[in-house]
């Protein structure tokens, strides 16, 4: 556990970019504007004999939310409100796509808090490891139930959802080893 506690800044800066970079990725698809199956040229990809796609990455898939907001809001604040059922379909929506972003400003925090002082980061450690957890546990189920709520017929053409998976749970398993590691070392010594 040495080199993990030497090396764990480090590891964690770059699962932080690799997260990052798993956003840029494909996470879903969209069918509206897109031409019929036999004329389904490159960007778009033929997701079934008969339909034609275009690929959402996760960050496309995000910036959609803020279109999803401003309907909410502008329902919400006009004369004749989405019905109750729509309205909470609408922030459940939002939420579900949101939450798997809620990592990365999260493991930002812990990677810039682990460059401060010693003294500084171990008051933050605590509260900094529950909420770092929680994102990241909350980042992956949400991320899974997109995929399943919309389960496609060909899965591995949806590799940045993939990838964030992976590394959402290597960024948790590499807080979890690094604990266990902080924990062991003191009664060792």
């Amino acid at each position: 556990m040495s080199w993990l506690s030497q090396n764990h800044k480090t590891i964690q800066l770059g699962l932080l970019i690799l997260l990052l970079a798993s956003f840029f990725g494909p996470w879903n698809y969209e069918a509206d504007g897109v031409p019929p199956p036999e004329y389904c040229d490159p960007p778009l990809v033929l997701l079934t004999p008969e339909r034609c796609v275009k690929l959402l990455s996760g960050a496309e898939m995000f910036g959609y939310t803020a279109f999803f907001f401003q309907e909410l809001v502008r329902s919400a604040l006009s004369n004749q409100p989405l019905a109750i059922i729509e309205l909470w379909r609408v922030f459940f929506l939002i939420l579900l796509v949101s939450l798997p972003v809620l990592p990365l400003p999260v493991l930002t925090w812990r990677v810039l808090a682990s460059f401060q002082s010693s003294e500084a980061a171990e008051q933050a450690r605590p509260l900094g490891r529950i909420v770092l957890y929680g994102s990241l546990a909350l980042g992956w189920l949400a991320a899974l139930g997109l995929f399943l709520l919309n389960w496609p017929p060909q899965p591995w053409l949806f590799w940045g959802l993939w990838l964030y998976l992976i590394f959402n749970d290597a960024a948790l398993m590499l807080e979890i080893l690094a604990q266990a590691g902080m924990r062991s070392a003191p009664q060792t010594a």
